[in-house]
């Protein structure tokens, strides 16, 4: 199986991916997993690389603990990922009815990959219909992978009977 990471390089995962994942492996690194899934540019070369290595699964994997999103937490001054600081404010504001921290941090980051999962399916689609794409949180302490918690309430998915 043919699968591309959606990665941070500040997590160091690719040789624990690797060693965890069978198959070829592709990464595509971006920081705290910021990229811009509306960018035809970047949205057009996913597209390419799919087709070109015969892509049939991607996912996107933060560490639990992934430096960028904390530094997330204190204001960064980094203008290139400043939109990335939106995203994970509109994650919070979200989430802060619950009183542990520790899944405050778990459902914000879980929230945040399963907008870019959604995303990516959005544009991909229609155009590889079979491709599998999910997120995952990596577990250091652990050392393993878990999915990510699903969102509460999605539009995606949400029907009144």
């Amino acid at each position: 199986m043919n699968t591309l990471f959606l990665i941070c390089p500040t997590d160091f995962l690719e040789t624990t991916i690797n060693k965890s994942f069978k198959g070829k492996n592709y990464f595509y690194t971006s920081l705290g997993n910021s990229i811009q899934l509306n960018d035809k540019v970047t949205v057009g070369q996913i597209k390419e690389f799919i087709s070109t290595k015969k892509i049939t699964r991607i996912i996107f994997i933060l560490k639990e603990n992934n430096s960028i999103l904390h530094q997330m937490n204190k204001g960064s001054n980094v203008m290139s990922i400043q939109h990335l600081e939106k995203e994970i404010i509109k994650s919070k504001s979200e989430i802060r009815k619950y009183q542990d921290t520790s899944i405050q941090k778990k459902l914000c980051i879980s929230n945040f990959l399963n907008r870019k999962v959604i995303s990516l399916e959005v544009e991909l689609k229609r155009d590889f219909p079979n491709i599998t794409i999910n997120a995952m949180l990596y577990y250091e302490f652990q050392q393993k992978f878990n999915p990510v918690t699903p969102s509460l309430i999605s539009v995606a998915n949400f029907t009144l009977n």
